[in-house]
């Protein structure tokens, strides 16, 4: 039970991120323990029973849409089920027309696990975009929100509320939605995707990876 919700306020914290809500990092624990309004609430859902006997909010094929962040706890037979921050659940289909993203690259669905945190949108039951992230492990990537961008650098919002500031240089790879770009095509308010424990001390990233809000 520990070791559950452990994962399940690192989940959170991480959700405040995508969701560009870095400011209530500090109420994400609370949130976890006595949950208030959901972030991405889908819209024109069925209200339906889970397993801990609460509501869930699942899409009806065909007549809904809506977006959504969450923890995958599962993904099978095309469908992927997310944990919100308030304790429902959503469910939606992926199809081969769904943009996925796994820490800012191209993926299949089979790349997804469960424990992923997640944020999609989706229309008429079927996602049009997921982006999903592995921060389960001591050495997973980091996760912010770009404050602004310069030639030389990148400041980003970590999900903690401080700040970071990344070098950039001729050789460090950008990719935007999973494709090359360059850095001038990146705004203020874009998921980041980093690692600077690989990097060098003073020196520039090897590798970005943005993404735009969904």
């Amino acid at each position: 039970m520990c070791a559950w919700r452990k994962w399940l306020r690192a989940g959170c914290a991480a959700l405040a991120v995508a969701a560009g809500l870095l400011a209530a990092e500090p109420a994400l624990a609370s949130r976890a323990a006595a949950p208030s309004s959901p972030l991405g609430t889908p819209t024109s859902t069925t209200p339906q029973p889970t397993s801990k006997g609460k509501p869930g909010k699942r899409p009806t094929p065909g007549h809904t849409s809506g977006s959504a962040q969450g923890i995958v706890q599962s993904i099978a037979s095309g469908t992927v089920v997310l944990t919100q921050l308030d304790g429902t659940t959503v469910s939606f289909a992926v199809t081969p027309a769904t943009r996925l993203f796994v820490d800012g690259r191209h993926a299949s669905p089979s790349a997804v696990k469960p424990g992923f945190v997640v944020s999609a949108t989706w229309v008429a039951g079927k996602a049009r975009v997921l982006q999903a992230f592995d921060l389960s492990s001591a050495d997973a990537v980091k996760v912010g929100v770009v404050r602004s961008v310069s030639p030389r650098a990148v400041v980003v919002t970590r999900n903690d509320g401080g700040k970071v500031t990344i070098r950039v240089g001729p050789q460090t790879r950008v990719l935007l939605d999973g494709d090359p770009a360059p850095l001038r095509a990146v705004k203020a308010g874009y998921t980041v995707v980093f690692a600077l424990g690989k990097a060098k001390v003073g020196k520039p990233a090897a590798e970005l990876r943005f993404l735009r809000p969904i």
